[in-house]
């Protein structure tokens, strides 16, 4: 008997409810804009932190790839990446990481060819970065195929190939 009450109240505020935003027409676009923009703002962010946090990498073995840096006593917030000569160091006496690579921040350089010179984003690696399990699902194989390795351990990629090509050229 009580339950049955309820719907009908709540039925009788519904109905009262959409009479009063029948007659002011402009508070009712304001309602509707509301809520469109809290739900377009809860997807977006639930697209963003599921992509982010919740799903696994699309590596494999994401859970053995770890970042390590090197930090100033000073200044212990300070991230940098080590030297050359460091990281040579931290290879020979390593007996924790299956390999250590080095990449350096994001730098852009101006890249031109067939249309007008587009802006890309780069950065400076090891030549063993190549072998590392998270650059094989960036590269696709399609530049690893064409990159050789010289003796002295310098790595020449002669030509821009496959996806990497394609999202220079457009």
């Amino acid at each position: 008997m009580r339950t049955l009450y309820l719907f009908e109240t709540l039925w009788a505020d519904m109905k009262f409810a959409a009479r009063s935003l029948r007659k002011n027409p402009g508070f009712l676009s304001v309602v509707v804009l509301s809520l469109a923009l809290g739900i377009a703002a809860n997807s977006t962010i639930f697209s963003v932190l599921n992509a982010l946090l919740y799903r696994p990498l699309p590596y494999p073995q994401p859970e053995s790839l770890v970042v390590i840096w090197q930090t100033e006593q000073a200044h212990p917030e300070s991230r940098q990446a080590p030297p050359i000569a460091e990281s040579v160091d931290w290879t020979k006496q390593n007996h924790v990481f299956e390999d250590i690579s080095l990449s350096s921040f994001t730098d852009r350089a101006i890249v031109s060819g067939i249309g007008e010179p587009r802006s890309l984003h780069t950065q400076y690696v090891t030549p063993n970065f190549f072998g590392m399990p998270s650059s094989e699902l960036c590269l696709r194989g399609s530049l690893l195929s064409t990159a050789t390795r010289s003796t002295s351990g310098s790595l020449s990629i002669p030509k821009m190939a496959g996806t990497l090509h394609d999202s220079i050229t457009g």
